[in-house]
């Protein structure tokens, strides 16, 4: 009975993706946080600007980001395959146990790297893509989808590149989020279109 409730729970969790509009929204942030690091390496803004810049770009994304996402499901979503409301008081509290778990391995593992600088400051766009590719990975196994599992090789490879490469930390940096947020934008796109192929609202289905 047990893998039945399961196999449940995270069908609706992957229901979330179906449309890939959440990737996109995800995508672009986390594109915004490469111009970002790209803007301070390049001089456009000031040195250290982007430690601030970086609080007001991801919290202001992602809260943009919903409004975004919950703006186009109920346009084009729910029409098409339903609403499927969330029990969330669960699911917060995994959510805030992994956020903080993350947390404090990405504090101790920047604080190490710091009291080393200025030559570990090249592993940190390894030691982004290590963070994020567990997250895709923890993504992927929660909501059963490849296309996580995917993204998680794409973003260990990505951050070991950068850093084997020689690159800035800056820059490495802009590189590695820049790159993952281009690779989850196209792989929303594609899943969107195919969305969209293979479903109809009611009334013209």
């Amino acid at each position: 009975m047990r893998p039945d409730v399961n196999r449940a729970e995270q069908r609706a969790r992957q229901y979330w993706y179906d449309d890939g509009v959440a990737e996109i929204a995800i995508g672009c942030v986390l594109l915004m946080v490469g111009l970002l690091f790209l803007a301070e390496h390049t001089g456009i803004i000031v040195p250290g600007a982007s430690s601030l810049g970086l609080i007001a770009v991801v919290l202001g994304g992602w809260w943009l980001a919903g409004i975004a996402v919950r703006a186009v499901k109920t346009r084009l979503t729910y029409p098409r395959t339903g609403y499927v409301r969330y029990t969330r008081e669960r699911g917060r509290k995994r959510s805030r146990l992994t956020v903080g778990i993350i947390g404090a391995v990405i504090g101790a593992l920047m604080a190490a790297l710091l009291t080393t600088a200025p030559a570990s400051l090249s592993w940190i766009p390894a030691l982004d893509g290590l963070l994020g590719g567990i997250f895709f990975l923890y993504l992927g196994y929660t909501v059963g989808l490849v296309r996580f599992y995917l993204l998680g090789v794409l973003s260990v490879v990505v951050g070991a590149v950068a850093s084997l490469a020689g690159l800035a930390d800056l820059l490495g940096s802009a590189v590695y989020f820049g790159s993952v947020g281009i690779a989850m934008l196209l792989s929303g796109v594609i899943t969107l279109i195919h969305y969209l192929r293979t479903t109809r609202p009611p009334e013209e289905a």
